[in-house]
């Protein structure tokens, strides 16, 4: 950065460079303004927010490659995840929806550059989601935040924000909760290791396991049919099972042990029993 005298200098390279790469967005245009952002060093919060605008006008939006990822490198290391809305109000940005769009953007960017790791992100969502709870029920704020910590749990489908209400929930009221999402999990002992059951049907943040034989984890892609076929039991395939009959003749009980053969009637093996059973008796005769 040395190069450059002022951020005159800076604004006229990342021009240049945006013109010969084909566009503000380009790989190497981003590229720049990520080094800038990381190691210029600016006077005040104002030559901040300047700059940020300055990036925001030449890339087209707020939410533009170039844009999200000077914002993103400026805060990478420095600016706690949960100082975001401040920032984002510094800008000037009142929409919901933006700042929601530009917060999950933020973090995933922050995340995937390195700066910030995904203990942070569990922290905020849970820290937000207790913050969320003290407020009235249907504030627009406390849906806002919810609404965001659904988009960041669900990012790289490590948790559902949504369940985890209900889960810190479970660890008791909000005064005696612990301060962080990996103190949630140590409050009252870890959780159990093995499976007992059930269907996960969303992104969900724990550990699962298995037991030992027979107990299996099985992807249901439909949610309802599970993708794997029983042998015999359960089974539709053709192929022979053993069957007891116990059969009685002349009032005495008679035990016979038959295969059954695929396509064989009931009707079939009642005739055959009877048939052998009149002639093994005392009283046999022709059938």
């Amino acid at each position: 950065m040395t190069l450059f005298t002022d951020t005159n200098d800076l604004a006229a390279a990342a021009g240049w460079i945006a013109n010969q790469s084909g566009g503000w967005n380009t790989d190497a245009t981003v590229s720049f303004l990520k080094n800038v952002a990381a190691n210029w060093e600016f006077e005040n919060i104002n030559q901040i927010l300047a700059a940020i605008g300055w990036v925001k006008d030449q890339a087209g939006s707020w939410t533009a490659d170039a844009t999200i990822s000077f914002i993103a490198e400026l805060m990478g290391g420095t600016v706690p995840i949960d100082h975001i809305d401040y920032w984002l109000t510094q800008m000037g940005i009142v929409d919901a929806d933006l700042r929601r769009t530009m917060t999950v953007t933020l973090v995933y960017t922050m995340v995937e550059e390195g700066n910030m790791d995904l203990a942070n992100v569990a922290d905020y969502v849970y820290k937000s989601t207790l913050s969320a709870w003290m407020m009235a029920a249907g504030d627009p704020d406390a849906q806002s935040i919810l609404r965001t910590m659904q988009a960041i749990g669900s990012m790289w489908g490590k948790n559902n924000a949504y369940d985890l209400g209900a889960a810190v929930n479970a660890h008791g009221s909000t005064p005696t909760n612990p301060s962080t999402w990996a103190g949630a999990w140590t409050k009252h002992g870890m959780p159990s290791y093995w499976a007992e059951g059930g269907i996960i049907n969303s992104p969900t943040y724990g550990l699962v396991g298995e037991a030992g034989y027979p107990e299996a984890i099985i992807p249901m892609k439909d949610g309802v049919n599970i993708p794997v076929k029983w042998v015999n039991g359960g089974s539709t395939q053709q192929g022979s099972t053993d069957i007891n009959i116990t059969l009685e003749i002349d009032g005495a009980p008679l035990d016979v042990k038959i295969k059954s053969i695929s396509g064989n009637t009931a009707e079939s093996h009642r005739v055959n029993l009877v048939r052998w059973g009149k002639q093994n008796s005392e009283q046999r005769q022709p059938v």
